[in-house]
């Protein structure tokens, strides 16, 4: 994999099976993530929509994200459907490599009001008591300004935009101007401390051959830094050495691993035998 250097932050895509074409056998022609040559650390894909879920979602989950060292999904929250149906959804069918969900929160096709901001909150507080996984959530300045205003009416107590991470939404009018390096204008009331910005909705104009995806994102830190977040530093301490019987008289009566060296696929196996 050869990818070009755009940036010390963590940078990544986020893409959806609709962004794809096929091919004459309907395969859908989604870059295989060690080919692409444009600076990718993380992947996130969205699995669904309401009560919807993308037949084709594990097509490009398996080719895109899998091999990413970094990678989530994201789930785009509809009104007049169950908040819990949907929050159920995700979490019965997320890939176990899967190591963060974002609830998209947009206005396209949904009534922003008070019932559909509580909603919000309910899921994402419900993907963090029953998951082990980061929870985060996307908004742009507009839907932000919203939710704000509906939120401090309505649920002034209630202030879960500031209880999780934020994935911000906001492009340069200029294409020109998106930059990962920028920063995004955050509406006073939400967050300042963003998590990750989503600063072009056009970044590829030939999606398989640079990125695979027009949205790039950069994370508010170094790749390394986006693996602390995920917990992708902690490392497991290696399982102690285990001496072998010195003696014939020393071996155990029955047939069983006693340990393990640093490989674990190399195993230490005694076995009893009649002398």
């Amino acid at each position: 994999m050869n990818q070009e250097h755009i940036t010390d932050r963590a940078h990544g895509i986020d893409v959806h099976s609709g962004q794809y074409r096929e091919d004459f056998y309907k395969q859908l022609l989604v870059p295989n993530f060690n080919a692409l040559t444009g600076q990718v650390d993380f992947v996130i894909i969205k699995r669904s929509e309401g009560f919807w879920v993308d037949p084709r979602f594990r097509e490009v989950w398996d080719i895109l994200a899998s091999p990413c060292p970094i990678k989530g999904i994201y789930h785009y929250q509809r009104s007049g459907v169950s908040w819990k149906r949907q929050a159920d959804n995700v979490l019965e069918n997320k890939p176990k490599d899967c190591q963060f969900i974002a609830l998209d929160v947009e206005k396209t096709n949904n009534v922003l009001d008070k019932t559909f901001f509580a909603d919000s909150s309910r899921i994402l507080r419900y993907w963090k008591d029953n998951s082990d996984v980061k929870i985060v959530y996307y908004l742009n300045e507009d839907v932000g300004k919203t939710m704000l205003r509906i939120m401090q009416q309505n649920y002034p107590a209630d202030k879960w935009y500031l209880e999780f991470r934020m994935w911000f939404a906001q492009y340069a009018f200029f294409t020109r101007d998106r930059k990962p390096e920028n920063n995004p204008r955050i509406p006073v009331g939400l967050p300042g401390d963003w998590l990750i910005y989503q600063y072009d909705e056009n970044g590829d104009s030939q999606p398989l051959k640079r990125y695979g995806s027009p949205d790039l994102n950069v994370f508010n830190g170094t790749v390394k830094d986006m693996k602390t977040w995920i917990g992708l530093d902690k490392i497991e301490p290696p399982v102690p050495p285990v001496e072998p019987p010195s003696s014939t008289s020393d071996r155990p009566k029955l047939t069983h691993i006693i340990g393990y060296f640093n490989d674990t696929s190399h195993k230490i196996l005694w076995e009893d035998k009649d002398e």
